[in-house]
């Protein structure tokens, strides 16, 4: 079966039209992919930092629910063993160990607090630095305007004065 040039010419035309129909839509499920992809991305991360926080919360909750068990314990052991005296000296010890605990934590603290301080020190300094920089550019913009104006005006009273010359000049002959 032979074909017309104006045949074969159609059927080209019509596969070239369904050749960009197929990339444009490859194209879209491609850009729908990525998108999606993002997204599962994205709710992972969101996911696994809830399912981190959560579990640094069950850590501290485990590790204070065995501080209070082993403080029981401890005053169990105290009360049978020992007596009054003994007790308080147990519990002086608890109090103690609770306040060094505390302060740990406070030094812990203090020290990002000092950080953080020596960070928004140097970043005002940079701040103070960067609006000194800007400030003289600024007056070395107002000092060259100046002398480009004062030149003009220079350069006007020098043409005006050759021209004077120029005219006299031919004047004269």
């Amino acid at each position: 079966m032979e074909y017309s040039a104006s045949e074969l010419q159609e059927m080209t035309t019509h596969q070239q039209e369904q050749i960009e129909q197929n990339q444009q839509l490859l194209l879209s499920r491609e850009q729908r992919l990525k998108y999606l992809n993002q997204q599962q991305t994205t709710e992972e991360n969101l996911r696994f930092k809830h399912i981190k926080h959560h579990l640094e919360q069950q850590e501290i909750k485990n590790f204070r629910l065995k501080t209070l068990q082993n403080q029981i314990k401890l005053q169990k052991t105290s009360n049978s063993t020992f007596g009054l005296f003994e007790e308080k000296i147990f519990s002086f010890d608890i109090n103690r160990c609770l306040f060094f605990s505390l302060e740990n934590e406070f030094e812990i603290l203090k020290q990002i607090f000092l950080t953080k301080e020596h960070e928004l020190t140097i970043s005002s300094n940079k701040l103070d630095e960067l609006t000194k920089q800007l400030d003289q550019l600024r007056k070395l913009k107002i000092s060259t305007n100046n002398n480009q104006s004062q030149n003009k005006n220079q350069l006007e009273k020098l043409k005006q004065e050759l021209m004077v010359k120029l005219f006299k000049f031919f004047f004269f002959f």
